[in-house]
């Protein structure tokens, strides 16, 4: 059986846990908001970058809609600056080899 000293100990303790868990979050949301203030966040609400559009069309991908990633994908203008252009490439080159293999030429 447990006394009560033990008790009050093991609740000290959670009731710490739990304040230093809360604590590192709500630290690590400041950074995040500290660091989307440094990098700029786009003027208009619904403003997507090129960036945001690679990392949509690599969801899309692993969802298996290569339709629709070939659709965000033509959005994406390659003479963009700063864009990651092996990325794209290899994006389009997944897309067209799915869409080859869904259509049956390909191994």
């Amino acid at each position: 059986m447990h006394t009560t000293r033990q008790i009050t100990r093991k609740t000290t303790q959670r009731s710490t846990r739990a304040l230093l868990l809360g604590g590192a979050l709500c630290l690590s949301l400041l950074a995040g908001c500290v660091q989307m203030s440094a990098h700029g966040v786009p003027e208009e609400q619904g403003e997507e970058t090129a960036a945001d559009r690679l990392a949509l069309a690599a969801l899309l991908i692993r969802d298996r809609h290569f339709e629709r990633a070939e659709a965000v994908l033509g959005q994406v203008d390659p003479q963009q600056e700063g864009l990651d252009l092996a990325r794209l490439h290899t994006l389009r080159g997944l897309v067209a080899l799915a869409r080859r293999r869904l259509a049956g030429h390909g191994a």
